[in-house]
């Protein structure tokens, strides 16, 4: 499976203007970091200014364990040889 992780917050519901600011506002990471805790999202660590790959490796879990219950916002399935892996958010 193959996530990208700023597709998988917007189309999994998260504030927009926050995903958009992901790489550049703390205020907005944090924003996230809430909204994937309120998706389920256990564990996650609530440091003063965590980094925007933090964020968007927890995006990733998400969307890899929904995908694994088939609960995924959006799948394109594999399309071997030449794409081997489903994507999804």
């Amino acid at each position: 499976m193959e996530v990208h992780p700023a597709a998988a917050l917007a189309l999994g519901g998260a504030p927009v203007e926050a995903v958009c600011s992901l790489k550049a506002a703390p205020a907005a990471r944090q924003v996230l970091l809430r909204w994937l805790e309120g998706e389920e999202l256990q564990g996650v660590c609530r440091q003063a200014n965590p980094s925007d790959h933090y964020v968007a490796s927890c995006a990733c879990a998400l969307a890899a364990w929904k995908w694994s219950r088939g609960r995924a916002s959006w799948l394109w399935p594999a399309r071997p040889p030449y794409h081997p892996y489903d994507f999804s958010c």
